[in-house]
Parts: C-alpha cells; structure tokens; sequence
C-alpha cells in the first residue's frame, strides 16, 4: 500500500493500492511515519521555514529508528550558486537562492544524520497534477485566452514529464543498495524560449506567443551518471527533441 498526504485537495484519482491522508501541516507526517511504519519515506514537501527544518530532523531521527529509508527532493536548487557548468552528483551543495539554502541545509542534515537515505535533485518539471493547476496548463490556458507569455532567455535546463520523474525517483528508493544523490531528469537539455515556443506549436498555436524576455544566462541542467550506473538506463529524451 502507498499513501500519499496533501494539504490542498485530495486528487480523484482511485488506486486501490493507493490512500490520500489530508493534512493540516507538514508535522503531522513525523507522527504518520510511526503510526503506518513505512518500509519507504519520500519527502516531497517544498518547506523553508524553521518549522520545516525541525521537520526535516524529526523525520530523520524516526526513520532512523524503525529502519525505513528516507527519500528527500531537493532540487537543483541547493548548488544554485554555481550557474555556470552542468551539474554532477559529486557537486557539493552550494546555494545562494533563500530556497536553494534551505534545500543544502536539509541534504547536509541527512548526510550528517541519515542512516538509509537518497537525495534527488532535479529542474524543470512537465505534466499533469490532478488536485491542481499544474505550470504546463496554466501555460495553455493563457495561450488559449490570447494572452502572451514572457520567457527569460538563456535558461537552460533538462525538462522532464513528471510521471517519469517519479518513476525514477521509486526506482532509486526501492533498490536498497543506492544511496546519496541522485540527479534525475531527461540526458539533455534545452532553452527556455525554445522549448516553450516548441510546447505552443505542438498544441498548435503560434510560437510568437512566446515573447523572449530579459537575458537570463544561466545554465541549471543537471547530469545523473550516478542513475544511469545503477540501472544502466537511459531515461527519456526532452519532450521535443529529435
């Protein structure tokens, strides 16, 4: 059984190997953790505040305890000080954003503390999210409105479906031999203002939609040789290309 908690709407979506628990706050997922005594523990939670932190430690300290491994998503985030290169598994976090701060603080937490552990870091994420707007659907909907949408140039970044970013994600946590961090994504990468005038065609409509806006060079593509080792799989390309 997998069970899944959210704060917002719980999705429609009926799995019957699958239970939505609503929550209040992100704390009540230390008690849930002793209560269901999970053989995995996945944090997807955005956090950043003291509140979040203790969290963080608490759910650690109980993992450690009943021998459950904890998967965390970070993001690729906590080495945004470092906009320059690709990033690699071996990078050390090294952040400047107040997120990517935060995101460090938690993977420095869980290599000083942990005892069974994976940490993910990814970027750009595509898809569908059935208890809400997802950015890929607010995306056409301004389109579909006959509004244009600015996109900073010079982003580079590896844009994966969600679906797949989960996948991965389980793949990693379920093999009891992986541990540290993980990068996750497609094994390419693509500009901002390309890939969202490809996104616009593809739903047909015109790609001058997309309105470029201030110069951003930054490159936020990740590279995840520790993943393609483990299961010596590539994960799927960039939604357009080839």
């Amino acid at each position: 059984m997998v069970y899944g908690t959210t704060r917002g709407t719980v999705p429609k979506d009926k799995n019957p190997e699958a239970q939505f628990i609503k929550i209040a706050d992100n704390s009540e997922c230390i008690n849930l953790i002793s209560d269901l005594k999970p053989t995995h523990f996945l944090n997807l939670s955005r956090g950043e505040t003291d509140q979040d932190f203790a969290m963080h430690q608490e759910c650690i300290k109980r993992c450690n305890k009943l021998e459950i491994r904890y998967g965390y998503a970070s993001s690729f985030n906590a080495c945004d000080n470092q906009l320059i290169d690709d990033h690699l598994e071996a990078e050390k976090s090294n952040a400047k954003s107040a997120y990517g701060i935060f995101k460090a603080k938690c993977e420095e937490e869980l290599f000083s503390r942990g005892k069974k552990f994976c940490i993910f870091r990814f970027s750009a994420t595509h898809g569908f999210a059935s208890n809400r707007i997802a950015r890929t659907e607010d995306f056409l909907k301004k389109l579909k409105n006959g509004e244009k949408f600015t996109v900073h140039s010079g982003l580079f970044q590896n844009r994966t479906f969600v679906g797949d970013l989960a996948g991965m994600m389980c793949d990693v946590l379920l093999d009891s031999d992986s541990q540290g961090i993980f990068h996750l994504g497609t094994y390419d990468k693509s500009e901002e203002v390309d890939f969202f005038k490809k996104m616009a065609k593809k739903f047909g409509y015109s790609g001058e939609r997309v309105v470029i806006g201030t110069p951003t060079p930054i490159n936020a593509s990740i590279r995840k040789q520790a993943f393609e080792k483990v299961f010596s799989i590539r994960p799927r390309a960039d939604f357009f290309s080839g």
